[in-house]
């Protein structure tokens, strides 16, 4: 499990690392970073416009096994 320094440096270290980073870069930052800190299984979902959908933000190009869509109002 990790601690909450753990946690803390995780997070410091992917805003410094990440807050220039392109958008299409984020998906690595945010692993190697977890990692360091114990989390394995990092996800992350934006918004569309219009706000009906999260898309997973994946850093790759529509290869095959990754996370769909989800509703927003289907979401907790």
């Amino acid at each position: 499990m990790s601690s909450t320094r753990d946690v803390t440096g995780m997070l410091t270290g992917l805003l410094e690392a990440g807050h220039l980073a392109e958008l299409e870069r984020l998906p690595f930052l945010v692993g190697e970073y977890a990692a360091r800190a114990g989390l394995w299984e990092v996800a992350i979902y934006l918004a569309d416009l219009q706000q009906t959908v999260l898309r997973p933000l994946t850093g790759r190009d529509g290869a095959g096994g990754e996370p769909g869509e989800l509703r927003i109002d289907a979401t907790l």
